[in-house]
């Protein structure tokens, strides 16, 4: 025996190693195997002399290495740690090549100052100093069959493969064929793997094997981590106003929280959004959104989801729509789910047709059917396009509220009804119609008000027709309101004249508030406004049509109540909860779909 002390550190081994050990006057320790580094840093803490010779079970040490390393312990060692060259031999065949050739190993140090760090594979001495090296080389018997060449290499490739997965590293294409080619190739080429033989060849498969198995298990560790993890969605507003798309917006992202869903916004700068962002300290940033080929803003985009790591982005407007595709043309590569709540078609061109037939659009959610038979022949795989209603908060009209808010502040006795409306001023809500509708009951003869509740683009416009009619002291127009809750319940009925509307979540509301409604045909309405039994209905810009029906309800109470109690039954089904619900589905099976074609592209079975 020419060391002062010979160490064996097994790890809880099922074959004859103990006995073997024990056969000899040395000493055996068992410890249970964590990783390669955690090992040898181990058995170095258990040993009671300063200097350190670590040798594997599959290495010998030459009678000209021995006497060596005797010779330079005898004298005072200029350096703290000594590296070997091993002579490395495959199924009994000394390999010359395949870049074994240069292979030197750190194995005689002082323990004071050097250990192996922690990694787990391929672990190397650290050394706090200049390492010598020795002429004589260590024998290495690597690998006795291709078994346990095989088995070797897929502990290998595990243990490097959960070092990957922790650092984050982002797994692609490059990992996983261009590495593994080159890495044959610079075992067999560059390396003079094809000097070796079929061994040389055998090495470099198993090599480029190797590559290959590591970043592939890696891949599925993070995926199995992310699988864990909340489910983060990118939601994109560019609008600059408030309006019921905000509304429903600002519903979703409060139930999906309440669902478990991490929510980030990216919205307008200076919008109501944002500020609605600030107060519910919803994470956000804000951007420009100048048009749909705003790249500062697409950049932005990306930028955010790759610091977030946002597994999808939900696209809520028009102007986001183009932005997403622009953020992944510069690589985003998420998948998108765009929200339709808009019943008129898109543009026929080529551009708008390859706009929301984009790939990476995975689901276009429309919040009526009617909007959804509107896309579908503008879709190419129809599969995608999908009805999520709107919902609404069922609790908002609950709690009491104060009363005759409108009433007193336009001096409205009570025995006049009051009808009205609650929505943006825009175009397509077709005011007009809605004030020839009040000149018509008006010349009836029947005692009531009217209000137009909100802003919009054409409230000059429709404050001036009002005006030629010389009804201003019978249309009022209060402005934008905010508290729903308490103005909605005062109303008498609801009327609703749009000329296109993709739902009309407020008709919703109305229900909700016991408010019996009146409304045209338009969109999505009569999936809704059900003709006699949640309202009464008209033709678009039908005068007397909607007169009529105001008219009836007017002068019958009892039906009036009759039809907004089956209206508030019928509303239950449209809770903001399970409009999350089902967006929720939505964005989990797009993410399974992603998963399962990412399965078919590493279709190999982890070992």
């Amino acid at each position: 025996m020419w060391a002062d002390e010979v160490l064996v550190v097994d790890s809880y081994s099922t074959d004859a190693t103990i006995e073997i050990a024990q056969s000899y006057n040395i000493r055996v320790v068992q410890h249970k195997f964590e990783n390669y580094s955690k090992q040898r840093n181990w058995a170095i803490r258990q040993a009671t002399h300063d200097w350190i010779f670590m040798l594997d079970a599959d290495e010998r040490v030459s009678p000209a290495l021995k006497e060596e390393i005797l010779s330079l312990l005898q004298t005072a060692p200029s350096c703290p740690a000594y590296e070997i060259k091993r002579h490395n031999y495959l199924m009994g065949k000394r390999i010359r090549y395949s870049g074994w050739q240069n292979d030197w190993v750190s194995r005689l140090f002082n323990r004071r100052q050097a250990d192996y760090g922690n990694k787990p594979v391929h672990e190397k001495l650290v050394v706090n100093g200049k390492t010598g090296s020795l002429k004589q080389p260590l024998l290495h018997y690597t690998y006795k069959s291709l078994e346990s060449f095989l088995d070797k290499h897929n502990n290998y490739s595990r243990a490097s493969a959960k070092d990957l997965a922790a650092d984050g590293k982002n797994i692609n294409y490059y990992h996983l064929m261009i590495k593994p080619a080159f890495r044959f190739f610079r075992s067999y080429i560059l390396k003079l793997g094809l000097l070796d033989g079929k061994e040389g060849l055998f090495i470099a498969c198993l090599n480029g094997w190797n590559v290959y198995m590591r970043h592939t298990i890696a891949w599925r560790l993070q995926k199995e981590k992310q699988s864990n993890q909340p489910l983060k969605v990118l939601h994109l507003s560019s609008e600059t106003s408030w309006r019921g798309g905000e509304q429903q917006i600002a519903y979703l992202i409060e139930e999906l929280s309440a669902l478990g869903v991490d929510n980030i916004v990216a919205c307008q700068k200076g919008s109501p959004f944002e500020a609605y962002c600030q107060k519910k300290g919803i994470p956000y940033i804000s951007l420009s959104f100048r048009n749909s080929f705003d790249l500062t803003t697409s950049l932005g985009v990306k930028q955010l989801c790759s610091r977030e790591k946002a597994d999808l982005v939900h696209i809520h407007s028009s102007k986001s729509h183009g932005v997403a595709i622009l953020a992944d043309m510069m690589g985003n590569k998420l998948p998108l789910i765009l929200s339709r709540r808009v019943d008129f078609p898109p543009k026929s061109n080529v551009f708008t047709s390859q706009k929301y037939n984009y790939p990476r659009i995975r689901r276009i959610l429309c919040v009526s059917e009617a909007i959804r038979q509107v896309m579908l022949p503008h879709i190419v795989e129809k599969e995608k396009v999908h009805t999520v209603y709107s919902g609404i908060d069922l609790k908002k009209f609950d709690s009491p509220q104060p009363a005759n808010y409108l009433r007193t502040q336009f001096e409205i006795s009570r025995q006049q009804l009051l009808v009205g409306n609650i929505s943006a001023i825009a175009p397509h809500k077709d005011y007009y119609t809605f004030v020839d509708t009040a000149e018509e009951l008006l010349r009836r003869k029947l005692p009531l008000k009217f209000l137009i509740i909100g802003k919009g683009p054409e409230e000059a416009a429709i404050k001036a027709y009002v005006q030629n009619k010389g009804l201003q002291e019978q249309i009022y127009f209060p402005g934008f309101l905010n508290n729903i809750q308490q103005i909605l319940p005062e109303l008498d009925i609801f009327l609703m004249t749009s000329e296109t509307e993709g739902l009309g979540t407020t008709l919703l509301d109305a229900f909700a508030a016991k408010v019996p409604v009146v409304a045209t045909r338009a969109g999505g309405i009569p999936e809704i406004v059900r003709h006699e039994q949640t309202g009464l209905t008209a033709a678009v810009k039908d005068v007397q049509g909607l007169a009529n029906a105001v008219e009836l309800l007017v002068k019958q109470e009892e039906y009036r109540k009759q039809l907004s109690e089956q209206a508030y039954s019928f509303v239950k089904s449209f809770d903001k909860k399970q409009t999350a619900l089902q967006t929720l589905q939505h964005y989990q099976q797009v993410l399974e779909e992603k998963r399962q074609l990412q399965l078919q592209l590493h279709s190999l079975p982890m070992p």
